[in-house]
């Protein structure tokens, strides 16, 4: 189980691909050898007794929170994130199961591999500015040239051989305290420490770096940046349990904010608080102008534009530079401008050369020769 586990770091798209095309998920979820290999390990597993442990508790309500969330929140990501979840947990009480207090040293051992071997893959994408080409890189499957193709920007995002840059950045998070139980490379601990930092850094999972900042710099002792922490601390006199119960009221705060947020997740919810939507709505636009709002919506994909009156639209910068308005003399206004037609070809460029005819200007011409020569071909 363990090798599978150092083997799997989502593998699954790369060795384990179904056919037909359309029963593969993705890459939120790829079948692997850990898929596999569990079912079968758990029928050899039912009779075996397990020892209580309190983070068994903590690991069952998160995922009792986990899926309370899905059921508010159906999605294929969180479905996809259910399934995950759902074989992580299975691999911890198996783990429980058979692993013993002298497989440590070597499980240490295990686990810096999967961590030094995942940010050095992490890095040399970075330097390359694309996925390596491996087999076992998963995100290859979908998007050949990294997430950032599908996420439409133009930030290269690493994601190791995971299949999102955001599984890399919590897979270096859980594993990277790993690095201070390893003493025998004390030497080196430093170096592999900032390559780590840097591959997460470089994921641009941004909650991700929130959740190292606050479970490293304030519940770590270890740590060398945690000194500065504890002078911070005592130059305040602040306690060192209320800063950590502080710290969890507000995590606890995070991870209850999409139930805050579902009021507004449906158009059905949007409508039925829409006084609330338009107040925050209000906050927002009454700080900025017109031009400000659409520059903002439009760098963050939202597709809108700005009401004009028709002053606005004579002078904006766009319509001016594809020449939409045109000067022509009016024999009665005088010199004004007329609107040519939205669009322009290249080698058939338009040309507006007179107003727009007066009542009656065109009557002789129409009567005389229009109308007599159509006189003439009826006779």
């Amino acid at each position: 189980m363990i090798l599978a586990v150092f083997s799997d770091v989502y593998l699954g798209a790369g060795l384990f691909r179904l056919e037909p095309a359309g029963f593969n998920m993705g890459s939120g979820w790829w079948i692997s050898p850990v898929t596999i290999l569990m079912p079968v390990m758990l029928l050899f597993s039912l009779k075996v007794k397990l020892k209580k442990n309190p983070a068994d508790i903590f690991l069952l309500l998160f995922f009792v929170w986990s899926a309370l969330t899905f059921t508010f929140n159906t999605d294929q990501n969180s479905f996809y994130g259910m399934i995950a979840l759902s074989e992580s947990v299975l691999l911890y009480f198996l783990f429980r199961l058979y692993l013993k207090k002298e497989d440590q040293p070597f499980l240490t051992a295990l686990f810096l591999a999967i961590l030094l071997f995942q940010t050095f893959i992490g890095l040399w994408q970075f330097y390359l500015g694309r996925p390596i080409g491996l087999i076992a890189e998963s995100i290859i499957a979908d998007n050949p040239a990294g997430i950032t193709t599908s996420e439409n920007i133009r930030l290269f995002r690493i994601s190791g051989t995971f299949g999102h840059p955001n599984v890399l950045a919590a897979f270096l998070l859980v594993l990277y305290p790993f690095l201070d139980l390893f003493k025998s490379i004390k030497s080196w601990a430093n170096t592999f420490r900032s390559m780590v930092i840097l591959a997460f850094i470089f994921t641009f999972s941004r909650l991700a770096w929130v959740v190292l900042l606050i479970v490293h710099l304030i519940f770590s002792y270890s740590l060398p940046y945690s000194i500065a922490i504890d002078r911070f601390r005592k130059k305040f006199h602040l306690n060192r349990k209320a800063v950590i119960y502080l710290s969890t009221v507000l995590i606890i705060i995070y991870l209850l904010f999409p139930y805050i947020l579902l009021r507004f997740k449906t158009i059905p919810a949007r409508k039925k608080h829409e006084e609330e939507v338009d107040r925050e709505v209000t906050k927002w636009t009454s700080q900025l102008t017109a031009e400000e709002i659409f520059e903002k919506l439009q760098k963050n994909g939202v597709k809108a534009g700005i009401v004009q009156t028709l002053a606005d639209l004579f002078a904006d910068p766009q319509l001016k530079h594809r020449g939409v308005w045109a000067a022509v003399d009016h024999p009665e206004i005088g010199r004004c401008h007329t609107e040519g037609p939205p669009f322009a070809f290249s080698k058939t460029p338009f040309k507006i050369d007179r107003p727009a005819p007066m009542i009656g200007e065109h009557n002789e011409l129409v009567f005389e020769k229009f109308l007599a020569a159509g006189k003439k071909a009826k006779n």
